[in-house]
């Protein structure tokens, strides 16, 4: 299941100590350096007596980090630098983040631990274009978004049928059906069959991914294997992290291997009814 980069961020920093990840809503409106939450019960100095940053997740100052300046028990007020653009709104919802900025360290962590599993992950781009009238031959341009300088073309495929399903498109073969041709970067393909007036021909291309970005950028790759492998990029940052290094890089290493190991096939016990 796609799970996204913000999901990713908190259930990283969640799993490695207790209290390092703390959530909340906002009861009553605050402004643009203070907000006041009454379920906070923690410490005065809690999370300004160390790195904390807090992160807006809805509301109109969605997405903004800020670091954590002061925190009072008494008025359970929490303050942060920099202002934010606008007053903090009821309703808006918020992480705090201990020791990590989740918006520097944790999605380089994230990003880091995706690239040293998978390296460059894939992304198949599908575009259409269309036969001409019967020709023998004819020349068409590859569309850009399956075949630039960053794409790779990969296939070609024909439809079947009139039913349009997944099911009914059959793959060219290069170099008979057809050839590739490279212009300067450009790319074409010269069809070697009779080919039929506005029948759709899909190109399938193949790029690199790009890291994720935005909170809500998603990916599709096992969540769990990109936290453990996060969690030891973050443990390696830290001058006396060996042990967390060693404990995240086992659990790691364990979850590749469960996950990539073969599964022994089960038979099933299937019913059978007879008639008569």
């Amino acid at each position: 299941m796609p799970v996204t980069l913000l999901t990713l961020k908190e259930d990283t920093v969640r799993g490695m100590g207790l209290r390092l990840l703390t959530q909340g809503t906002v009861p009553t409106s605050g402004n643009t350096t203070l907000f006041v939450d009454t379920n906070r019960l923690e410490p005065d100095g809690e999370f300004d007596r160390v790195d904390a940053f807090i992160k807006f997740t809805v509301g109109s100052n969605n997405g903004a980090v800020r670091r954590i300046t002061g925190f009072s028990t008494g008025n359970t007020s929490i303050t942060f630098a920099p202002a934010v653009t606008a007053s903090v709104s009821s309703g808006t919802t918020y992480d705090i983040f201990k020791n990590y900025d989740p918006d520097t360290d944790v999605r380089l962590a994230v990003n880091s631990g995706i690239r040293d599993l998978w390296g460059a992950r894939n992304v198949y781009t599908v575009a259409s274009s269309v036969e001409p009238a019967g020709l023998t031959t004819h020349q068409i341009t590859v569309p850009s978004a399956a075949g630039n300088t960053m794409t790779q073309f990969l296939k070609l495929e024909r439809p079947v049928g009139s039913i349009n399903t997944d099911y009914r498109w059959e793959e060219l073969r290069r170099g008979m059906d057809y050839e590739v041709l490279d212009d300067s970067g450009t790319l074409s393909v010269l069809l070697k069959y009779v080919t039929v007036a506005s029948t759709v021909l899909r190109f399938t291309g193949v790029r690199p991914a790009s890291d994720l970005t935005n909170d809500t950028d998603t990916t599709e790759e096992p969540a769990h294997l990109i936290l453990l492998a996060a969690r030891k990029f973050l443990a390696l940052q830290k001058p006396d992290g060996q042990a967390e290094v060693e404990k995240w890089g086992r659990e790691l290493q364990n979850a590749k291997d469960a996950y990539y190991r073969p599964k022994e096939s089960e038979s099933l016990s299937v019913p059978r009814f007879r008639v008569g």
